[in-house]
């Protein structure tokens, strides 16, 4: 569709068809596709008078983060969502530096004890990711406190009978 769709088509409907795209790149049984949706993102961008996917990334991160806030506390291992959101915020590079707060507020969320280990391991990875990302180094060195005190060492207590 975005293909043969053009400007005219894709511009009015950016969020619809990144959401979809968005979707389909996130879902794992799909990641045989993953460079057929990467081509479609670009294309996307392109259509929509952006220069290449990661700009699309960026656009759509403050509406899709909207989108994700509403429900990220029920979020659990089988729950899509968290993978839309992993996905999401890897690939906006350093537009996630205008909604730290927010981005950190779902990764302290999900690092809670009662959350499936799976969900926590996934948010620890995704930190990581953070972390090796030079142009976010000030960034995290800012909200250092709050990543050990949210995010880091709840994910390393020790309690009888739950993986740490």
């Amino acid at each position: 569709m975005v293909y043969a769709a053009g400007t005219s088509y894709c511009k009015p409907r950016r969020h619809q068809l990144f959401k979809i795209l968005l979707q389909l790149g996130s879902n794992k049984e799909m990641q045989y596709a993953i460079k057929d949706v990467d081509k479609c993102l670009d294309l996307l961008a392109v259509n929509c008078g952006l220069g290449d996917a990661s700009d699309l990334f960026s656009q759509e991160l403050e509406n899709m983060l909207k989108e994700l806030r509403e429900d990220f506390e029920l979020w659990t291992k089988h729950t899509p969502e968290r993978f839309i959101f992993d996905m999401l915020v890897r690939r906006a590079s350093t537009a996630v530096v205008d909604y730290w707060d927010e981005i950190l507020e779902i990764v302290a969320n999900c690092m809670e004890r009662d959350k499936d280990y799976e969900l926590r391991m996934d948010m620890i990875t995704l930190i990581e990711h953070f972390l090796k990302t030079e142009a976010l180094h000030s960034t995290i060195i800012f909200y250092s406190e709050i990543i050990l005190k949210m995010v880091l060492l709840p994910s390393m207590s020790w309690m009888t009978g739950i993986p740490s």
